[in-house]
């Protein structure tokens, strides 16, 4: 009987293969071994639920596993797995992380995909009642090891990231030299997220937040001490009871970061933006019973207010600016309480029904909030935008020493 290699790297050589379907195989295989890891004589077709992602743009590229349950790995901690990757490398990781195994920083461009950020609307995120509960992470820092090195390009999916920093700060950093660019947080659940550099004048770049659940807040975002942003998009996410905050008195925003086709909800015991923040753009948006208050030459376009204690669109204090809004206008979601005063949940329907408000009056004809602009969702997907691994069938019962298995894979998408 021919033993399998199951706890070394993947070396995938591909155009349009998909990761993740080499880690399901892998670990499907592994699923039908018996406890000596050997291939059985009988092998029959099982479901499995397990993700993957294309990455047509890589050539060439390692995948590496993470897990912090008992399900098999090559890691079970995330700075090793980090450390031990390739600039451009893939890891997987699934199950609940907690301070000891999932406090890490990236200061190379890493792909990180986690299995879910959420879970079903029946199963408990407990990771002690649910043996596979989210993909929880305790701090992600993305951050820049020298001039020539940093976490530009990372894309993180499908994480319940507990804090994230995004700090270019470096010992001796020159001027221009502290700067993070190109990073797409996509799918994931955050309680908080700093952009919290300061030392040498860092600078944010096309940096990208979409069908994200935001918790507590986003901060960091002003010009203390030098600080400059571009291209800054938060796109078709969930606010829920959470902020975003930065120090209007050094600078302004000028526009650099942009909040579109996002909701807030339940927050009427404080404003929205906090600290004076100066300079945002807000677009195709709803508040609904959550206060659009506190922002300071800010420019609001084709937003809906409703049940707010002050429904003002611009917000009349601030010197804010914008047209196209719509005050306390019910913009009739499909599945919501209707007084608010709820946090996000799955079971929610933001789609619009027939009649709504929010029906085609965002800015170029599209629907304001969820449903609208470039990634529109009914509700925000709990799992990574990738192809779901449902059947695995390994057509023979034995494989010789240095011959080939053949496994068959099912899959389907999953947008």
């Amino acid at each position: 009987m021919h033993y399998l290699p199951l706890n070394t790297a993947f070396e995938v050589n591909f155009s349009t293969v998909s990761y993740g379907l080499v880690w399901a195989a892998r670990n499907k295989v592994q699923d039908l071994f018996d406890n000596e890891n050997q291939i059985p004589t009988e092998m029959k077709t099982k479901t499995l639920l397990l993700v993957g992602l294309f990455f047509a743009h890589f050539v060439q590229a390692t995948v590496w596993t993470v897990s912090f349950d008992s399900r098999p790995a090559q890691f079970t901690n995330l700075q090793t797995a980090i450390d031990a990757a390739a600039a451009g490398d893939t890891l997987l990781v699934n199950g609940y992380g907690n301070s000891s195994n999932s406090n890490v920083t990236l200061l190379k461009p890493l792909v990180i995909i986690g299995e879910k950020w959420d879970e079903p609307a029946n199963q408990s995120n407990n990771n002690t009642t649910n043996p596979y509960p989210r993909t929880n992470v305790n701090s992600i820092t993305l951050g820049r090891l020298n001039s020539y090195t940093s976490a530009s390009g990372t894309r993180l999916y499908g994480l319940y990231i507990h804090n994230l920093y995004l700090n270019p700060d470096f010992s001796g950093a020159q001027t221009g030299q502290a700067a993070l660019d190109d990073v797409i947080v996509e799918r994931c659940g955050i309680i908080s997220t700093s952009f919290n550099g300061y030392q040498y004048s860092p600078s944010y770049s096309n940096i990208t937040f979409r069908n994200t659940l935001f918790t507590s807040y986003m901060g960091g975002l002003d010009r203390y001490n030098g600080k400059t942003f571009s291209n800054i998009l938060v796109t078709n996410c969930v606010f829920t009871n959470a902020y975003l905050s930065g120090s209007g008195s050094y600078g302004s925003l000028n526009g650099s970061v942009v909040v579109r086709n996002s909701i807030f909800i339940d927050r009427t015991s404080s404003a929205i933006f906090s600290g004076g923040i100066k300079g945002l753009i807000v677009e195709n948006c709803i508040f609904y019973r959550s206060e659009p208050t506190g922002c300071v030459d800010c420019t609001f376009n084709n937003n809906i207010s409703y049940l707010c204690l002050d429904n003002t669109l611009p917000p009349a204090s601030g010197n804010n600016v914008g047209s196209g809004n719509l005050e306390n206008a019910n913009p009739q979601w499909t599945n919501y309480p209707a007084l608010g005063d709820v946090q996000w949940s799955g079971t929610h329907d933001y789609s619009l029904q027939a009649g709504s408000a929010a029906l085609g009056t965002g800015t170029n004809g599209t629907n304001i909030g969820l449903t609208g602009g470039n990634a529109p969702v009914n509700n925000l997907p709990i799992t990574p935008k990738t192809p779901e691994v449902i059947e695995v069938d390994i057509p023979v019962s034995s494989v010789p020493a240095g011959g080939t298995l053949q496994i068959n894979l099912k899959a389907r998408t999953r947008d």
